[in-house]
């Protein structure tokens, strides 16, 4: 859009180019009926006839926001189908972006933040979210006023179905909330997180998280913790580096949840003693050493007294059946997570999903040395199954035909290769061939994650087969304890 120099948009002479995005070209204009200088954000045109409502709406709610840390809008127009804002001109041009590519010295950049921290509780108190915080979106009057601009801009793009993914991501990637980068519904905490990385630049030197592609860096802000930031600037001091890694923390509402439990059971229990385990297992992405550390060491911040703690290990932990993948991988990372738990040595690492991991249990027991939690319920579960396959069949095809017909609702919140089609029904089986089926992957997993509706179904009837012989479920149990805790012997 540089042909509109020296063009008329309504009371405004543009002058020059002073700024291009993705989203608009920023004009320095002269606006001759009070003699100022002001700067007039033109928008890429868009043929989408809702997008002149929208972009009303979002100027007016913009132009509401009257504070002295905020960028203001004085005007908004439209001229042969060009939308633009006009806006106080900063008469150096400088913004955030243009003293970045070093560490700031500290006290700068906390009273920059600050300001722009003002900027967001103001505009967060009146329902209006950012969406691009970045260091560019951040004017410097002087070396110590910061003012956010652009509030509403992203919003009001993004709701264009004429927008181009390349044209907002390349600019934003390297800023973006998790949430965001994932598609997921947004709130200010979406800007703090972005604010939280354009602290880390500044105390840093860099963003914590780059790549070749814009793609990958949303990956990396949805999956991956960031670097220590005392490893990026050994200069920084430790309670600045917390505070970032709190702001970039992906764990911030469970671990919050966790300390109001703690709090909550402590004053109920009136003294009583009690554990938590803190679980972080159920997901499709192993944790990475930098999120084991900042977890544990914000449980430890907020005092929480966690018993054990369940990081996802690299590998396939998959209910009642043998660890899938890579035992040496498995080790390898297992002892850096195992060097963790003992440097805070307030807690044991929880293998959560850790029953039947029988070839992984020598390295567990090596770099842990007894300090594990490895549950076995939902194993000790299957092996109540085993006596009736064995001692009453019609009972266990019984059981084996509920859960095929549960399985559908009941495996949702595990991760599982396990297939239904590979199970077989209980009439196809012979009386002989029950027992093997407990040691057949499919229909283990299969019962395993169907063991409450197969409980509330059949629960009277396996404490039944239990009382009846006691000790054959004892003798069961014992095999089956005595194996997971042979290599920790």
């Amino acid at each position: 859009m540089s042909d509109l120099i020296n063009t008329q948009l309504g009371q405004y002479h543009l002058i020059e180019a002073i700024g291009h995005g993705g989203m608009a070209t920023v004009y320095k204009a002269y606006q001759e009926s009070l003699d100022r200088h002001v700067a007039v954000k033109v928008l890429l045109s868009n043929r989408d006839p809702q997008f002149a409502v929208r972009f009303k709406r979002e100027a007016r709610a913009i132009a509401a926001l009257q504070h002295h840390n905020i960028l203001p809008i004085y005007d908004y127009g439209e001229q042969n189908g060009l939308l633009y804002f006009v806006l106080q001109y900063v008469e150096n041009g400088l913004t955030l972006h243009d003293l970045l590519g070093a560490p700031m010295v500290p006290a700068q950049a906390l009273r920059l933040i600050g300001h722009v921290l003002a900027a967001l509780e103001y505009a967060h108190a009146r329902g209006v979210i950012h969406r691009d915080l970045k260091p560019a979106n951040i004017l410097l009057p002087s070396p110590n006023w910061a003012l956010l601009a652009d509030f509403g801009i992203a919003k009001l793009m993004n709701d264009s179905q004429h927008l181009t993914m390349t044209g907002f991501i390349i600019g934003t990637a390297a800023y973006m909330a998790p949430e965001q980068a994932a598609g997921r519904p947004i709130d200010a905490r979406t800007d703090l997180y972005s604010l939280g990385v354009v602290l880390y630049e500044m105390l840093t030197g860099r963003v914590p998280f780059d790549s070749d592609t814009p793609m990958a860096v949303l990956t990396k802000h949805v999956y991956e913790a960031p670097p220590p930031p005392r490893s990026v600037n050994p200069n920084l001091a430790p309670a600045l580096e917390a505070v970032l890694l709190r702001a970039l923390a992906k764990y911030g509402r469970a671990l919050a949840h966790t300390a109001a439990i703690a709090e909550a059971l402590t004053a109920q229990l009136g003294g009583q003693p009690y554990d938590i385990e803190m679980s972080v297992d159920e997901t499709d992405t192993p944790t990475s050493i930098q999120e084991h550390y900042f977890i544990a060491r914000q449980l430890q911040a907020l005092a929480v007294p966690v018993v054990s703690l369940a990081p996802r290990f690299v590998g396939k932990f998959q209910k009642g059946v043998d660890y899938i993948g890579d035992v040496n991988e498995f080790a390898a990372e297992f002892a850096r997570h195992a060097a963790i738990m003992r440097h805070f040595g307030s807690y044991k690492l929880s293998i959560h999903t850790g029953s039947d991991k029988f070839s992984l249990y020598p390295a567990i027991a090596e770099h842990t040395g007894g300090r594990v939690h490895i549950k076995t319920a939902g194993t000790s579960y299957l092996e109540a199954l085993r006596i009736a396959a064995e001692r009453q069949p019609a009972l266990f095809r019984a059981m084996l035909d509920y859960a095929r017909e549960h399985f559908a609702h009941d495996r949702k919140t595990y991760f599982l290769d396990a297939q239904l089609e590979k199970v077989p029904a209980g009439a196809d089986v012979a009386d002989a061939d029950l027992p093997a089926l407990l040691d057949q992957f499919d229909t283990r997993q299969v019962l395993h994650v169907c063991f409450g509706s197969i409980l509330d179904a059949f629960g009277d009837d396996l404490r039944a087969m239990i009382a009846d012989d006691p000790e054959a479920y004892r003798a069961g149990l014992e095999r089956h304890f005595t194996r997971h805790l042979q290599p920790f012997v």
